[in-house]
This record gives C-alpha cells, sequence and structure tokens, in this order.
C-alpha cells in the first residue's frame, strides 16, 4: 500500500522518459506482421525511476507524510461497496483487499471510459454499437468482457488500446486521454504501456521464441542486458526456459500462448488485453494458461481486461462486464455463470 501511494506522488512530479517512436497507420493494422510488431511492444514509463540519484531526503521525507494516510487506508472498505449491485462479494472483496487513498498526485483508474459511445455507417443508415458507456477500471484489477457474437466486446477492446476511436466520449488509460492523441501518438502509447495476448498467439515466425520476446523491448530500446535477463525470467517462469532457440511452429498451442503472456509482460505495461487468450485451447491446456496469465499479472499488479466467450476466464475476474444492446452492464453473476455470453 505504502509503495503505491509514493509511487503516485513521484509520478506527478517525475520526469517522463524519452520517446522512440514507431508510427504504423490505421490502416495497416490488418496485416498481422505490422499488427504483432506494433502491439507487442507497449510499455509503461518507469517515470519514478528517474528519482534515482536524486536527494534522499526528499523521498525520506513523503514517506513519512505518506505513511500515516496509508496505514489509515488499510482499514478502509472498497468504495462503492464490495458487492456490486446487491450481488454476492466480488473476487476482491474476498480477498479482503481495501480501496488506495485518492488526493492530487496519485493515479485515477487505470481504464475509464467516459460516455463512449460508437456508431458506424452502413450504407444510408447508421449502426450504434456502443452507445454511452460509462465504466472505470481501478490498477490491479481483472476485469472480463462477456456477450453474444457481434455484440461489442472486441471494438470496446480496440477503444480502449487506441487502434479504433469513439464516435463521441473520451477514453483514459493510465491517465492519458487517447481520444486527444493522433494516430502517431496512439501507437506510440500503445508501444509503450500496453501489452496484448491474442487469440492466435501472433508470434513472429521466422523469429525465435526468444527473438519474438525481445521484440518489444527492441522497439522500446531496452534490449539491452537488464532486458535480456528479463525476458530470459519470463520464459523460466511460463516453463520454457530450454526453449528460445526454437521457432515458433517448434511450440504447441498452449507453449505458444506462454510465450505470447510472457511477450505481454516483458515491457512492464500498465495494461494487458487480452482478446479470448483461451479460445484455441483444449480445457486442460486453457486452464493451465489461464492460470498462468491471472497468477503473473496479480503478482506484477498489472490491469488486466479480457474478452471471453469462457466460463473458466470468467472465474479469475474481479469484474464481469456483459456488453448488452450497446451498452456495459457489470454482472455480479454467480460462479460458472456467464451472462449475455450466449451459451
Amino acid at each position: 500500500m505504502l509503495a503505491s501511494l509514493l509511487f503516485g506522488v513521484i509520478n506527478h512530479f517525475a520526469l517522463d522518459s524519452p520517446d522512440y517512436v514507431l508510427a504504423v497507420p490505421e490502416h495497416e493494422w490488418r496485416h498481422s506482421f505490422v499488427l504483432t510488431a506494433a502491439l507487442v511492444a507497449g510499455h509503461r514509463e518507469h517515470r519514478y525511476g528517474h528519482w534515482r540519484g536524486r536527494d534522499p531526503d526528499v523521498v525520506a521525507w513523503w514517506t513519512e507524510r505518506l505513511k500515516p494516510a496509508a496505514d489509515r487506508a488499510v482499514r478502509g472498505p472498497w468504495s462503492g461497496g464490495a458487492t456490486g449491485e446487491g450481488g454476492p462479494p466480488t473476487r476482491a472483496a474476498a480477498r479482503g483487499v481495501c480501496s488506495p487513498v485518492q488526493w492530487r498526485g496519485m493515479p485515477g483508474p487505470a481504464v475509464e471510459l467516459l460516455h463512449v459511445s460508437k456508431t458506424y455507417r452502413e450504407g444510408d443508415s447508421e449502426r450504434v454499437v456502443l452507445s454511452d458507456v460509462s465504466v472505470a477500471i481501478e490498477p490491479g484489477e481483472i476485469a472480463v468482457l462477456v456477450g453474444r457474437s457481434g455484440s461489442g466486446k472486441s471494438t470496446l477492446l480496440n477503444l480502449i488500446a487506441g487502434i479504433d476511436r469513439p464516435t463521441a466520449g473520451r477514453v483514459v488509460v493510465d491517465g492519458t486521454d487517447l481520444t486527444a492523441l493522433d494516430e502517431d501518438a496512439r501507437t506510440r502509447f500503445r508501444r509503450r504501456r500496453i501489452g496484448f495476448v491474442f487469440q492466435f498467439f501472433n508470434l513472429i515466425p521466422l523469429l525465435t521464441v526468444e527473438e519474438n520476446l525481445l521484440l518489444p523491448l527492441e522497439l522500446n530500446g531496452m534490449a539491452d542486458a537488464p532486458g535480456v535477463a528479463r525476458a530470459r525470467g519470463l520464459l523460466e517462469r511460463v516453463g520454457l526456459a530450454g526453449r528460445g532457440a526454437s521457432l515458433p511452429d517448434r511450440l504447441s498451442g498452449g507453449e505458444q500462448q506462454r510465450v505470447a503472456i510472457a511477450r505481454a509482460l516483458v515491457h512492464d505495461p500498465a495494461l494487458i488485453l487480452a482478446d479470448e487468450p483461451t479460445g484455441t485451447l483444449d480445457a486442460e491446456t486453457a486452464a493451465a494458461v489461464l492460470a498462468l496469465l491471472d497468477g503473473l499479472a496479480r503478482e506484477a499488479g498489472k490491469t488486466v481486461v479480457m474478452v471471453t466467450h469462457s466460463r473458466e476466464v470468467v472465474g479469475v475476474a474481479d469484474r464481469i462486464f456483459a456488453v448488452q444492446r450497446g451498452r456495459l452492464v457489470e454482472q455480479p453473476a454467480a460462479p460458472g455463470a456467464v451472462a449475455g455470453s450466449g451459451e
């Protein structure tokens, strides 16, 4: 708790890290190689790293001032209640997690949608996909989006990623208003601060497993000795320490998805977006991959937003949202029930 408070204050005063530009026009995203190369390389700027070497008395002063508030924070309930709309306790409530204190200088929600709408022109008519959607997802939460095919789940994920822009409203991710950015700026944002896990893995077939993992680091100027060490450490964590020199086609589907999860985490993004991460896997492999993603994300304190039709994926969620008739409805569903999934 204290570390979170300190990072919030430090982030408020610290300088931004250098930008490394990779501009990929939106009209090229359909090409899978370009999609993978640009999307997987997003990392959260370690702005608090700029405090290394600064006056330790300044840091100590903030620690002393913030500690009483941190001690008080651990006693409070989740803001807005722990059970949602009168339903059973959420997974976060069951773990006894308390609401962080918020004040000026602290980060806000990891993802915030403010009155977001999205429509498409189809001939002479206009199709409404999303209508006046507002939601806030807190740092460290795992949120799952469910709904029938064509309900707007993937559209919502694309808006959060900055791949698409809303017709109306604002999309704020990690404190940055994506709707205020141009195409190149959104591309740089994705590369730095978002990690992606795809249904079909999207590993680059001509690169080895280790080279696939190093790609986000290369694009972000982080492929130095510590970066390589981090990549190899993640390969070990996902159980593939001896497969770094293998090409993706030598791996099973489950192994490829494990590499994809490591790739999504290697550049330390603020947010992980996962689109049907277990959709092509058998039940046993899917359970293992899901447990790995859940464990690694929670250990690193990452916010995760997943689209799924799977009841198993819903089981790891802190919050469940159903996309219904263009609206986003939070579901306090009982374990095992996927409201609005169409299954």
